[in-house]
C-alpha cells in the first residue's frame, strides 16, 4: 500500500471509528428507534438540565468498539466528539440533547421527532465512564418484562411502532437498578 492509499485508509478508518463512537453515544438510527423504548420528556422529569458537562467528566477517554477498533472520545464543557474525526459530527448540549443528573447518574436525552431517547452514564471513582442503554436483542420479550414494571404506550407514527414510557424519577432509578439499562460500553479516562 503506498503512502497516499495508507493515508486515505487511515482517514477512512478514523471516520468509521468516529461514526461508530458517535452513533453509540447518542444518535439513534431509525432502525434502532423501531426497537427501542422512548420517553415523553427528557429524563429524569422534574429536574433542570445541566448548562454544561461537569468538570470531573470532561477530558479524553479511550473507547474500544466491538471489533477492537480504538479511538479517543473528547468531552468538553458542552461537546462530545471522536478525536479521529474532530470536524465531523459533534454533539452539543442544546434543546435537542439534554443532560441531567440524579442519584449519581448522568442522563442524556436526545430528541428524535416527537420522542426522546435516553442514555445513562455512570462515572466510576477512577474517572472511567460506564455507558448504559435500555435495549435488548429480544425486544418483544423485553417489552413484556418491562410492562410488568411500568405502563408502556405504543403508537404507529408511520415509520413503525413507537413504544414509550413516562417514569417518575424513582421508577427510572428502579429500572436502572433492576437491569433494564445494560452496559453498552466502558470508556477509560486518559490521565
Amino acid at each position: 500500500m503506498n503512502s497516499a492509499n495508507a493515508h486515505s485508509h487511515t482517514k477512512t478508518q478514523g471516520r468509521r471509528l468516529g461514526f461508530i463512537f458517535l452513533s453509540t453515544i447518542i444518535v439513534v438510527s431509525l432502525a434502532v428507534a423501531c426497537k427501542e423504548v422512548s420517553f415523553r420528556d427528557p429524563q429524569p422529569k422534574g429536574f433542570r438540565s445541566l448548562p454544561q458537562v461537569p468538570t470531573r467528566m470532561q477530558g479524553n477517554y479511550l473507547f474500544k468498539d466491538k471489533d477492537g477498533q480504538v479511538d479517543t472520545v473528547v468531552i468538553t464543557n458542552n461537546t462530545f466528539y471522536a478525536k479521529s474525526a474532530p470536524n465531523n459530527d459533534r454533539y452539543v448540549l442544546n434543546d435537542t440533547l439534554i443532560m441531567k443528573t440524579y442519584k449519581g447518574y448522568y442522563f442524556f436525552s436526545k430528541r428524535s421527532g416527537t420522542v426522546w431517547y435516553l442514555r445513562v452514564v455512570k462515572q466510576e471513582k477512577n474517572g472511567d465512564l460506564k455507558y448504559l442503554a435500555m435495549n435488548d436483542e429480544h425486544f418483544n420479550d423485553f417489552l413484556v418484562k418491562l410492562s410488568r414494571e411500568i405502563r408502556i404506550d405504543s403508537a404507529d407514527l408511520g415509520d413503525g411502532m413507537v413504544y414509550q414510557i413516562d417514569p417518575t424519577p424513582k421508577q427510572l432509578i428502579d429500572l436502572i437498578e433492576k437491569g433494564y439499562f445494560t452496559e453498552q460500553a466502558k470508556w477509560t479516562k486518559i490521565k
